[in-house]
């Protein structure tokens, strides 16, 4: 079977038949999904606002811990003892994402560290991360979740990251398979004629813009611009075309 995501279902297709199968109802699980060795199918629901898990036979999903605000890039680890995912951290909804651990009752939190997309590499005891495009691997102790040695890294090539991860998978016996590139995940401000459905910059300017919200006069826009990960508001002036800083908290 493989398991893959839609923008309302989880769902699973038997390679052998193309027996399609829905395994249960989601909103927008586009930060990830994993499928454990204990039947479970862990996801970030609502682009990470929710941490759930599901059976693989289907069913109501349940969640896995209320503590993780926001998620990236669910994990199981290879004996089924926990997952690796990425977050700003316990309670925290912005700030710097990093790799953390939960064991699949929610229950224990660790944080490991830095990177992004983590993977423990099967029949090894390495946590794989991207770390500014490069393929990065630290070993871990299992007992503690705590780094043996300093990182090494193992390709030199850049691997492909936008806004939900990075494009690499590593199989059970070690073949690499990845998407060579440097993303840049800049956005512009557009605005949409429900009219004649034709669409024009609201703004030159390319930025990392995050959430945004238009005045109720509709002349200006807040709008977040991030900076190494954290918004700061901004405020866009429509008729004057410029955008200055607001609040960076």
């Amino acid at each position: 079977w493989i398991g893959f995501v839609t923008a309302d279902k989880i769902k699973k297709i038997e390679l052998s038949s193309g027996l399609l199968k829905n395994i249960c109802e989601a909103n927008n699980p586009f930060v990830g999904a994993a499928w454990g060795s204990d039947g479970m199918i862990y996801f970030g629901d609502s682009e990470g606002a929710s941490f759930l898990k599901v059976s693989e036979n289907g069913g109501t999903p349940s969640v896995l811990t209320d503590k993780i605000i926001r998620l990236l890039n669910p994990s199981v680890m290879p004996d089924g003892s926990g997952v690796l995912f990425r977050s700003a951290g316990v309670n925290v909804f912005r700030g710097v994402f990093s790799v953390h651990h939960v064991d699949v009752n929610g229950e224990v939190i660790s944080r490991l560290g830095d990177g992004e997309t983590p993977h423990m590499r099967m029949n090894h005891n390495d946590l794989i991360t991207v770390e500014d495009g490069k393929l990065r691997a630290v070993e871990i102790d299992l007992d503690t979740l705590k780094p043996i040695g300093t990182p090494r890294t193992l390709v030199n090539s850049k691997i492909l990251t936008h806004r939900f991860g990075a494009q690499y998978s590593i199989s059970e016996n070690d073949i690499l398979v990845f998407l060579k590139g440097v993303s840049h995940p800049n956005f512009q401000l557009t605005i949409l004629d429900l009219i004649t459905n034709e669409s024009k910059p609201l703004f030159d300017k390319k930025e990392k813009y995050g959430q945004y919200s238009v005045s109720p006069d509709g002349k200006k826009v807040a709008v977040e611009v991030y900076n190494n990960q954290i918004p700061e508001i901004h405020i866009l002036d429509i008729t004057r075309s410029r955008l200055s800083s607001f609040v960076n908290s």
